[in-house]
């Protein structure tokens, strides 16, 4: 996702849009991991993401995401600062 080599980088950016797009038809504990380790390299960078970065993380479907949650009584988790 971030690596000084732009054809490695955007491997790893196919690798996991792939990813999340197969998991969407599972119970989607893949993709929240994957999007987990992506929250937490931002978070690392100081909010300093690379715009491929980001166009990964607009292929998830929130509304699918929060209903699935909703159907299995999950509660929403607080932000940590």
């Amino acid at each position: 996702m971030v690596h000084r080599d732009p054809q490695i980088a955007a491997r790893a950016c196919s690798t996991l849009r792939t990813l999340l797009a197969a998991d969407a038809v599972g119970d989607g504990s893949l993709a929240r991991e994957a999007v987990q380790l992506v929250a937490d390299l931002i978070k690392r960078r100081k909010c300093n993401a690379d715009p491929q970065v980001v166009r990964v993380l607009l292929q998830l479907s929130l509304n699918d995401a929060v209903a699935s949650d909703v159907k299995s009584g999950s509660q929403s988790q607080t932000l940590k600062p």
